[in-house]
C-alpha cells in the first residue's frame, strides 16, 4: 500500500496540456485520495498559494477529498504560520473524509472526470 504527498503550485490541478493527461491518469486510476488547498507565503523562498496532493495506490472508495485550508493560519512576522489547531483540523478533515461545509468535499471521480 504506497502514499506520497506532494506540494505543488496550485497550476497543475487546473492547466492543461501535459499536466491535465497526468491528472486524467491520476483520476482514471484512482490514484488521488485528497488534495489540499493552503495559504499563500506559507513555504519559505516562496510567496505563491500551494497545494498538497495526496495519492494513493490502494483507496477503498472512488472519491477525491478536496480540503480548503487556505483560510487556515495566523500571520508571524513576514511569513503565514499553521498552528497547532489549524494542523489538527486539516488532519481530521482528512481522516474522516466528510464533508465540511467551506472546508471539504468529497467528490466521487466519474464527476470530476466528467468536468476534466
Amino acid at each position: 500500500m504506497g502514499t506520497a504527498a506532494i506540494v505543488s503550485f496550485p497550476g497543475v490541478l487546473y492547466r492543461g496540456g501535459a499536466k491535465q493527461k497526468i491528472r486524467k491518469y491520476l483520476i482514471d486510476n484512482n490514484y488521488i485520495d485528497t488534495v489540499i488547498q493552503l495559504l499563500p507565503d506559507l513555504f519559505f523562498g516562496t510567496t505563491i498559494a500551494t497545494c498538497i496532493m495526496v495519492l494513493k495506490k490502494n483507496k477503498k472508495d472512488n472519491s477525491i477529498l478536496f480540503i480548503d485550508a487556505s483560510n487556515e493560519f495566523i500571520r508571524s512576522g513576514n511569513k503565514n504560520k499553521l498552528t497547532e489547531e489549524n494542523r489538527k483540523k486539516i488532519l481530521d478533515a482528512y481522516i474522516n473524509r466528510q464533508d465540511i461545509d467551506h472546508f471539504a468535499k468529497l467528490i466521487n471521480n466519474q464527476e470530476i472526470a466528467k468536468n476534466e
